[in-house]
């Protein structure tokens, strides 16, 4: 899962598991753990997606469409 999230007055590009990390099981589990870190969104993260282990976007598998939870253009540095 790739995100943007707003640390020190800039947003910054982040990875859930981390980059170098074991990848989750499933793109089901992936969406799932997407979706929840939306809902629990405080305004601090923006365009969450799921991503492979290349970082190329994933299809969700309900829509079969690349989704993006709190869609935002954001720019490093502030």
């Amino acid at each position: 899962m790739r995100f943007d999230v707003y640390v020190d007055g800039c947003w910054e590009a982040d990875f859930s598991p981390e980059e170098n990390a074991a990848p989750l099981d499933s793109d089901v589990t992936a969406w799932r753990l997407a979706w929840k870190l939306a809902q629990a969104n405080d305004g601090s993260l923006a365009n969450i997606t799921v991503v492979d282990d290349q970082g190329d976007r994933v299809r969700s598998y309900v829509t079969n469409e690349f989704e993006v939870y709190h869609p935002q253009e954001v720019n490093s540095g502030g």
